[in-house]
């Protein structure tokens, strides 16, 4: 829960000042459109790593006695 914590909320501050010190270079509509495009390319990556972390997958989670 702690590491939860710290990755998921603790962190939140430090994206928004990146956020903002981008919005304040190029604009808030284009930091938007850049954090949209590398939200769309990590889920691409993420759906094309997918099917080989399934079939390699963790050994402590295998059933076999």
């Amino acid at each position: 829960m702690a590491f939860y914590s710290t990755a998921f909320l603790g962190m939140a501050p430090f994206g928004s000042l990146l956020a903002g010190i981008v919005a304040a270079g190029i604009g808030a509509p284009e930091t938007l459109a850049v954090g949209g495009l590398a939200c769309m390319a990590g889920s691409l990556w993420f759906r094309r790593e997918l099917p080989s972390n399934r079939r390699e997958g963790p050994a402590e989670l295998t059933c076999d006695p």
